[in-house]
Order: structure tokens, then C-alpha cells, then sequence
């Protein structure tokens, strides 16, 4: 889940081949060094935002506007500084490409990108009324009743605070370099720790999605477990679209904007249905892992890959 209100260059990425080097290459083959810029990127990351965002956390209030911005820029602005300096300007035009280019998206897989979050989402709150959750427990639903003309501005403000102002960094950046040294799971895995790190400081504002469920809490808990599926989620796109950095700016954004239509700009989900959402995305992330296979999360001639 988003952010939201209440050295010598390596070969240029446009000289390799345009599926994910985890697809090319065997989980653990290639050499380790191959991947650099990894722990300058999550320590730059990680480093603006908490500078940025320290304030607003540390005295539990609401953050001022600028900071906040820079600090959820921080991911895809050191992606894109961190590959214009490690591949160039070529690199640089391969990043933009792959970000902006629905082209590189083949036809079938549109679908699942868009619908997997809200499917879940459908299935949650329908399990969650027939367990007993109080329909009254879901009035931010009215959310999801906005008129055009509000509701335009909001997709314009989720699509940029979290999927673009993200994606570059870690899918653009950190994906490819993870996988060249480990499978897509744990590539997956580690992003998803240093994805966690760098939410960390919004458990601890007002005005926040996050601040509204409270760090440690079972809200905290199951959000925890909710990121930790979504990264399986988009490096399972990733890695099944020519490594398109849209796709999973794509996927971020539907998980972004399914939440917002039930609890709310700056709300929460009820227990209830939290509880059962957590489920249902663990079970779709085995299933994925189950029939796409956890070393590349793709499938070569009808097996895993």
C-alpha cells in the first residue's frame, strides 16, 4: 500500500534480452557482483524519506505537505538518479520506456492486472457481511459513489502518490538487481522488508491510512501481510510483461484505489473484513507461486519456469 492523506556502468538495459533476467538466467547463476547500486539504493531511499518524514512522526501530527511529497518521491527518484549513473542515458530511456509503454503489456494479461484487487476485495466483503460485520462499519463505502468530477482528481492523485512515485525505484531499479542474485520470491521477500521500512514512519502521523491503524496493531499486522503479498503480486506481473515497470505501477495502483473505495481516503478497512482480505490474498500469492513456480514466477511450455 501506498502513501496517502487521511563505479563502472553496467551494459545498458536496451542490450539485453527484453524478458526478466530472473526468466533468462537461473535463480543464484549469475555472479553477485552483477547487480550494483542495491545497497545505495534501499540506503538512499529509505535515508531522504525518514529525513523527510521524521517530524511528522516524531511528533505524531500531520506532516507538512513538502516533506511529505519528497519523502514519497524518494524510490523512483533515486531509481531514476541510480540508473542514469550506473547505465547511462540509454538505461535511462529503457526505464522511461518500460514505465510509460502499455505496448510491452501483452493483451491477456490486462486482466488480471486490473481485477485481481478488486476480485479479493468483492470476495472480502462479501465473507466479512455474511460473518457478521456491521454493514454501518462500511459507510466509507460512499466513497466509491463520488461524483466524476471528484473522482477523476482522486485516480490522478493515487496513480502518482505510490505507483509512479514508487515503481521506478523499486520494479525500475531494484527488481532486475535482485534477480540476478536470488529468485523472484526472495527478490520479492527483500523488497517487501525494505517496502515495510519505508512505510514505517506513516504508522506514526496523523492524516495517514497507515496512522489510522497504528503501528502493532492487528490493522498493522495484517497491512504488513497485505504488502507482503503485493510484492509477489507485481513481480509476478513484472516478470510476465517484459520486465514493464507499468505493470506493476498498474497492479500497485488497483490495490491502491480498491482500498480507497471502501475505507476511505485516509481510512481503514473493519477487522472483519481485513481478516478475511489477508486471507484471500495469501491464498491467491501460494497459488501464484503454486502454478507460475517461486524461482521465476513465469511459465515456459506449459510448466514453471
Amino acid at each position: 500500500m501506498a502513501w496517502r492523506w487521511r563505479s563502472a556502468p553496467a551494459a545498458p538495459l536496451s542490450a539485453r534480452p527484453a524478458r526478466p533476467p530472473a526468466v533468462a538466467v537461473s535463480a543464484g547463476m549469475q555472479h553477485r557482483s552483477s547487480a550494483p547500486g542495491l545497497h545505495l539504493f534501499f540506503g538512499l531511499t529509505l535515508g531522504l524519506t525518514w529525513v523527510a518524514w521524521a517530524p511528522a512522526a516524531l511528533s505524531r501530527s500531520e506532516p507538512d505537505s513538502f516533506l511529505f511529497v519528497v519523502g514519497g518521491l524518494s524510490p523512483s527518484l533515486w531509481g531514476v538518479v541510480l540508473t542514469l549513473h550506473y547505465q547511462g542515458r540509454a538505461g535511462l530511456r529503457d526505464l522511461v520506456r518500460r514505465s510509460f509503454d502499455p505496448g510491452l503489456i501483452p493483451a491477456r494479461w490486462w486482466l488480471p492486472l486490473l481485477l485481481l484487487y478488486p476480485l479479493l476485495m468483492a470476495l472480502s466483503l462479501s465473507l466479512g457481511l455474511s460473518m457478521g460485520v456491521e454493514p454501518t462499519a462500511l459507510t466509507p463505502l460512499e466513497g466509491a459513489r463520488l461524483p466524476l468530477g471528484e473522482l477523476v482528481p482522486l485516480i490522478v492523485v493515487l496513480v502518482v502518490a505510490g505507483p509512479l512515485s514508487e515503481e521506478l525505484g523499486w520494479s525500475g531499479f531494484a527488481l532486475d538487481r535482485l534477480q540476478r542474485r536470488w529468485s523472484a520470491l526472495v527478490s520479492s521477500l527483500i523488497l517487501s522488508v525494505f517496502g515495510i521500512l519505508w512505510h514505517l514512519p506513516l504508522f506514526f502521523m496523523e492524516g495517514t491510512s497507515q496512522g489510522e491503524m497504528g503501528f502493532g496493531s492487528a490493522l498493522f499486522v495484517a497491512w504488513v501481510v497485505r504488502h507482503t503479498t503485493s510484492k509477489v503480486f507485481r513481480t509476478w506481473a513484472y516478470n510476465n510483461t517484459d520486465r514493464s515497470v507499468l505493470a506493476t505501477v498498474v497492479v500497485h495502483f488497483m490495490g491502491n484505489f480498491t482500498f480507497t473505495m471502501v475505507a476511505g481516503l485516509g481510512g481503514a478497512v473493519p477487522l472483519g473484513v481485513e481478516g478475511v482480505n489477508v486471507l484471500l490474498q495469501l491464498g491467491a500469492a501460494a497459488a501464484v507461486l503454486s502454478w507460475w513456480g517461486p524461482a521465476r514466477l513465469v511459465r515456459r511450455n506449459g510448466r514453471a519456469a
